[in-house]
């Protein structure tokens, strides 16, 4: 007769490397570093260049295909356009990380005072007066006006 041949214990067989190493919490915050660098990269890029923007906008067109009739029976947009096209158009305009801040900042005016289909397109201004680094030129360009030049400056040599 045939002998069963006896397997080891779970506890007790060894575990291969890849296996441990994907067992190991370093692995996956490397990975998530990863994806953070290169997220930030790419919004760094020009918005008709950025791919998270991009998989963005397919997320909001699935949620516009399949969540829509859904959440349309208990959600009702006060504005047009709707809240989404009008997010998909801003991260369309500005990028990820200035459209999503536009986007907030309508989803934070809705209220009940808002009157059923107001109008409220995106606009470049709403860009610009969220923008700090545009803030921070102007005041130092208003500033330096009525600073006086030196001569360093001017390209005059001092004598």
């Amino acid at each position: 007769m045939f002998k069963l041949q006896q397997q080891a214990a779970a506890s007790q067989r060894k575990m291969s490397p890849l296996r441990g190493g994907l067992k190991r919490p370093e692995f996956y915050l490397g990975i998530l570093a990863l994806l953070v660098v290169l997220l930030v990269q790419d919004l760094m890029r020009q918005p008709s260049d950025q791919t998270s923007a991009r998989i963005y906008l397919r997320a909001v067109g699935l949620y516009q295909i399949y969540g829509r009739p859904i959440s349309g029976r208990l959600i009702r947009c006060r504005y047009r356009p709707t809240c989404s096209e009008y997010s998909a158009e801003a991260v369309r305009q500005f990028g990820l990380s200035q459209g999503l801040r536009v986007t907030l900042r309508r989803l934070m005016s809705c209220r009940e005072s808002v009157v059923d289909k107001t109008y409220d397109p995106v606009h470049a201004e709403t860009h610009q007066s969220l923008d700090p680094g545009r803030k921070r030129m102007e005041s130092v360009a208003s500033v330096s006006k009525w600073l006086p030049v030196s001569s360093h400056q001017s390209g005059r040599a001092s004598r």
